[in-house]
């Protein structure tokens, strides 16, 4: 249930976050590509997985969180660079 919230929150915040920031140039693209694979809401979804297969009792149960915190990490690390590569010097 929190995964399925997580989930419908991050959409709302990030079509929200689109409206608001033009992004040119050469980082351009690496933007829009992450933006759209919308790595926030498949870990919120990879978390929904896993409590759902938790309760059930079958399909992996929490190693689906693994490839949650590694999605989160990589995403949060790439979301980073972005901010230091478009903040002026």
């Amino acid at each position: 249930m929190l995964g399925a919230l997580a989930g419908v929150v991050l959409v709302v915040l990030g079509r929200r976050a689109r409206q608001d920031v033009s992004v040119g140039g050469v980082d351009a693209r690496l933007a829009r590509l992450l933006d759209r694979a919308s790595p926030n809401t498949a870990t919120s979804m990879l978390t929904l997985v896993a409590g759902v297969t938790l309760v059930v009792g079958h399909g992996g149960r929490l190693y689906w969180l693994v490839p949650a915190v590694l999605l989160a990490f990589v995403s949060g690390t790439a979301n980073a660079w972005l901010l230091l590569v478009r903040l002026p010097a």
